[in-house]
């Protein structure tokens, strides 16, 4: 998910930006995606953890 909103929002992006300050922005989003996913992924997987029996 994190590569294909990337893509999408760069090309978005790229067809409106006139500086060249996209990639930029691409770079962000992308970075921001990955820390929100692995944040996410972690709190699920303490979850799950936790509630496991045993």
């Amino acid at each position: 998910m994190t590569v294909g909103f990337t893509a999408a929002w760069t090309v978005t992006a790229a067809a409106a930006d006139e500086t060249g300050l996209f990639a930029v922005g691409a770079v962000l989003v992308f970075l921001g995606l990955a820390a929100g996913t692995a944040s996410v992924s972690a709190a699920i997987w303490a979850v799950r953890r936790s509630r496991r029996p045993g």
